[in-house]
């Protein structure tokens, strides 16, 4: 008796693009520990020995521009801010409120006779009247010692204690200093701080989920051009979001890779689950157990970027993210020529007026012997274009589950034949669709 398979043909997941900024910056290479603890906020103000409010950027202060900017803070076992992340914060903000919480140092956190990193958040305040003030707030990621970590929303803040030292202060913003003083210091480091920034809020999102589940031996791979091929861009970029997990996300354990050389062969034409496939097993030959995959194109506002981190074993997806970086001085001197254009969109199946394809031979896939022999059960979701012929093209997976399953939902679904979508006009039109394929015993 076959064991019986459910499928079903979904609507489109849609994502959403972050908003928030980051910037990190360089942790030392002397740290006694990699581990890190987060610091109750009340007890890390105990520790302060150095402590610097910002100056209030003038042009903000002209726009009646106010608010919080929410920096999570890893301060190395030497007691600085040896590594920062601006969770929340207004551009016109951000650089006077990181350039302060540089200046801050800590006594060492000691555990058990070993000396650690430690973590806490710094909310640092621009306020309506021109005067500015930090408090401290609890860290959000789990750290090596138990703590799950606080959720923004749940976080109580502390201001400075009295019993903590002052910090120095600047006046508050008069109109008398010159603006042009502020707004050049900003732009001369602009193009690498806004690449750095934007580039590390995609390690953030990507990195929140795996610190969760708390994963280690993470690699990132190649990210690909439109045409999915290795470029140089793609190589910097995997190299830098590289080099940010190991700087920032010690726990996860990031494999140090050069991307200087493609990892695939660029000779072999190969579809999206082929190279997937491909990239999972070099992964997988380097120990990796999860694989952060992505690609780019050219943007309106720079460069596009799209992430995935996988299990290498299965293809079970920890996390999704897409960001649009600025174009560095670093890449623009590596060009030779334009970084390309993305590919014309796929309409997406039931959405503004395209129809919904039918599938009209629909073989379903078999259970391998490893998945029914474990009596394994699960759902394959796979993100399929069909086009104007009616071919399942462009097979990738977005949720696997291992066994071999994914494989065989893949092999099934490329030999099926649909009735393809229309369009608006009434035309046949190639759609992207999920397909969920369900195993059960």
């Amino acid at each position: 008796m076959k064991t019986p398979i459910a499928v079903a043909l979904s609507l489109p997941l849609l994502f959403a693009w972050p908003s928030s900024a980051q910037i990190s910056t360089q942790a030392p290479s002397s740290a006694e520990s990699g581990r890190i603890q987060n610091i109750a906020p009340e007890e890390m103000w105990k520790r302060v020995t150095q402590c610097v409010f910002p100056p209030y950027p003038g042009l903000a202060f002209d726009s009646r521009i106010a608010g919080a900017v929410d920096i999570g803070l890893g301060i190395s076992p030497e007691g600085q801010v040896a590594n920062y992340r601006v969770l929340v914060g207004h551009p016109l903000l951000v650089q006077s409120a990181v350039d302060a919480i540089r200046q801050w140092k800590f006594r060492p956190n000691v555990v058990q006779g070993e000396v650690t990193w430690s973590r806490v958040r710094a909310l640092v305040r621009f306020n309506g009247d021109g005067t500015t003030a930090v408090d401290l707030a609890p860290a959000i990621l789990a750290d090596n010692f138990g703590d799950p970590g606080t959720t923004r929303s749940a976080a109580k803040e502390f201001p400075r204690p009295a019993s903590s030292p002052e910090c120095k202060s600047v006046q508050p913003w008069t109109g008398a200093e010159p603006k042009e003083t502020w707004i050049t210091s900003s732009a001369a480091q602009s193009a690498g701080t806004d690449f750095d920034a934007a580039l590390g809020q995609l390690a953030f999102q990507i990195a929140g989920p795996l610190e969760k589940e708390r994963v280690k031996r993470v690699i990132v791979a190649d990210l690909l051009d439109p045409n999915g091929k290795s470029h140089p861009v793609g190589r910097f970029l995997a190299d830098r979001l590289s080099n940010i997990l190991l700087r920032d996300y010690p726990m996860l354990e990031t494999i140090s890779f050069s991307h200087s050389q493609s990892v695939m062969n660029d000779s072999v034409d190969r579809n999206e689950a082929e190279a997937f496939q491909e990239t999972r097993k070099w992964a997988k030959k380097l120990g990796a157990k999860v694989v952060i995959t992505g690609s780019f194109a050219k943007a309106l506002a720079g460069i596009g970027i799209s992430l995935a981190a996988m299990k290498t074993s299965s293809g079970q997806m920890y996390a999704q993210t897409k960001g649009v970086v600025p174009i560095s001085a670093e890449i623009n001197a590596m060009l030779s020529e334009p970084i390309p254009s993305p590919k014309t969109r796929i309409a997406r199946a039931g959405v503004k007026g395209v129809g919904v394809p039918v599938c009209l031979y629909c073989p379903m896939p078999e259970y391998t012997d490893k998945a029914r022999a474990a009596k394994y059960q699960g759902t394959v979701v796979l993100q399929v274009v069909v086009t104007t012929e009616g071919r399942a093209a462009n097979i990738s997976v977005i949720k696997g589950v291992g066994m071999g399953l994914d494989e065989a939902a893949i092999e099934a679904v490329r030999g099926w034949k649909f009735r393809p979508a229309v369009g608006p006009d009434g035309r046949a039109l190639a759609t992207l669709i999920p397909i969920e394929i369900t195993f059960r015993q």
